[in-house]
This record gives structure tokens, C-alpha cells and sequence, in this order.
């Protein structure tokens, strides 16, 4: 008996190890600037309550550029969120190897692309300024706006992918304690990435899957609705299926798979009966999804 537990210890061990040599951890780091300072209190109009005074100003009025800065960073944290697993250290994401490839290609047209709106906007840092001090001279003030050497700063593109390493049980650095609770902590992790998987696969369907069975209720049928259930069953198989456990969820998921087959908006729209049937099924996944364990995570999570 205890062998045998010995022998699923070690399964489950190595299954876990396992998943680390499956992908690596990337680390994304795209900085920006708001043009944005606080209010001096004597810079208030003298009616501002001044007990909730928390007033803030714009430094610049025209902010395209550094609108389309903050796109692209958007833009990549997107990229990366969809290719990627949640991972419970924030600013990590774990991605299979197949996706690392297409990230770095991704990344570094981007980065070249921030590059040119970044010098864009220092090369119109002076006149923006100029412009706001015409048009607001009550309260610009010079020494709001960082020289340009400083300013630079706030603007960088970095990313890096990581082998996340097993606890060594070898290292001489690592005392049998440490090493123990070292492994616990490489554990957890693992276990909680899998969790937060499970939750933001549970609640993407959820969300989908709830649109689709309103729909059937009140005979306002939308086509994107479908697509977008069909896009996270193909997300499933191309990313998420591989790291899932879960028997339950990914039984459920074929149930949703199975149904999506004879699916269309067009065939909704035109048979009653169909539309129902549809409509109750969806209803019944969707009681299934909110019952599985980890699926109604307290934790905001992107997807």
C-alpha cells in the first residue's frame, strides 16, 4: 500500500515537472507616459472644496501619439494573453514552445513600431508644449515637464522568456529544509496555474455560452455569438486542452463541441424547435461549467 502511494507520488511529481518542459515563462515590460501632474492647491479655483481636492492636469492637449504608444502595448499584452497560460506571479505568462517563436517575431516588429512613434513624439515634445502653454497659460507651469533625457526613460520595450528550474535537490546552497519548502512553492505554483487555467477557460464558455442560450430565448440570434464559442473550442485545442487535468471540464467542453456541429445562425433563426432545444442545452452546460471546482475564481483574471 504504501508503495503503491509511493509510485502515484512520484507520477504526480514528475507530471508536474513536466509541464514546466512544455513551454517558459515570458516577461513583458512596455513602458509609457501619461502627461499627466498634480494640481498645486493654489492653482484651484477658489470655490474647489479643498478636503477632496485630488485634482490632476494634462501636460499636453493633442495626446495621439502617446495614445497610439499605449495601443501597442495593448496590442502585445493581447497577443501574449492569447497565447499564453495565466500564471500566479503577476507580469508572467507561461507559453507552450510551439508560440515562442511566433511571440519573438511579433515582439520585435512591435518594437520597432514603438520605437518610431516614441521618437515621433520627441521630436514634437517642444511644440506639444508650446501649443499647451498658448492655449492654457493659467496653469502651465515649466517645471512640470521632465527634460527630455529624463522623460526618455519612462519609454522602453523589454521582454525576456524564462526556463522556470525545478528546485535541485543537489544544490549544495539548498539545505534538505529548504529544499523541501522550495519544491512545495514550485508545486503550488503549478497547481494554481492550472486552477486559473481552469477559470479562465470556465468562464470565457460561461460568458459565450450564456450569450448564445439568451439568444435562443428571445429569438435575437447572432451570428458572432457562434463564432465566438467556435474560436474558444479551436483556442482549446490549440492551447489551453494540453494543460488541462480536468476530466469533468474537458468532457463538458466536448459536449459543447458536439452541439456546436449542427449550429448555425441561420438554422437558429428559421427552426423553432431547433432554437429550444439549443437554447436548453446551452442553459444545462452552462449549470455543468459553474459547478466544476476553480471555475468561479474570486481572482480578475485576463482572457
Amino acid at each position: 500500500m504504501a508503495k503503491s502511494r509511493e509510485i502515484r507520488r512520484r507520477v504526480k511529481e514528475t507530471t508536474t515537472v513536466n509541464v514546466f518542459r512544455e513551454g517558459v515563462l515570458v516577461h513583458l515590460k512596455v513602458g509609457r507616459w501619461g502627461a499627466r501632474a498634480k494640481m498645486k492647491e493654489e492653482h484651484l479655483p477658489d470655490d474647489f472644496p479643498r478636503e477632496v481636492a485630488r485634482a490632476v492636469q494634462d501636460l499636453i492637449e493633442d495626446k495621439t501619439l502617446l495614445q497610439d504608444i499605449s495601443s501597442i502595448r495593448r496590442e502585445c499584452k493581447r497577443y501574449l494573453i492569447n497565447r499564453s497560460l495565466p500564471f500566479p506571479v503577476d507580469g508572467l505568462f507561461f507559453v507552450p514552445k510551439k508560440f515562442i517563436l511566433d511571440i519573438d517575431n511579433f515582439f520585435e516588429n512591435k518594437k520597432e513600431e514603438y520605437n518610431e512613434k516614441v521618437n515621433e513624439f520627441f521630436s514634437q515634445y517642444g511644440r506639444l508644449k508650446r501649443d499647451f502653454r498658448r492655449r492654457y497659460p493659467e496653469i502651465y507651469r515649466d517645471e512640470k515637464y521632465p527634460r527630455e533625457s529624463i522623460l526618455r526613460r519612462k519609454f522602453y520595450f523589454h521582454w525576456s522568456f524564462r526556463q522556470f528550474v525545478v528546485p535541485d535537490k543537489e544544490m549544495e546552497i539548498l539545505s534538505p529544509d529548504v529544499y523541501r519548502k522550495e519544491m512545495a512553492k514550485f508545486k503550488q505554483d503549478i497547481e494554481e496555474m492550472k486552477n486559473m487555467t481552469v477559470a479562465v477557460i470556465g468562464n470565457a464558455f460561461v460568458k459565450k455560452i450564456n450569450t448564445l442560450a439568451r439568444q435562443c430565448n428571445n429569438e435575437k440570434i447572432n451570428a458572432g455569438t457562434i463564432k465566438g464559442i467556435n474560436q474558444l473550442l479551436e483556442k482549446f485545442d490549440t492551447l489551453w486542452g494540453d494543460f488541462v487535468g480536468q476530466k469533468q471540464l474537458k468532457s463538458t467542453i466536448e459536449e459543447v463541441r458536439r452541439h456546436m456541429k449542427t449550429v448555425s445562425a441561420d438554422r437558429l433563426r428559421e427552426n423553432e424547435d431547433f432554437r429550444e432545444k439549443i437554447g436548453s442545452q446551452m442553459e444545462k452546460i452552462v449549470g455543468k461549467l459553474e459547478k466544476l471546482p476553480d471555475v468561479r475564481l474570486k481572482r480578475k483574471l485576463d482572457v
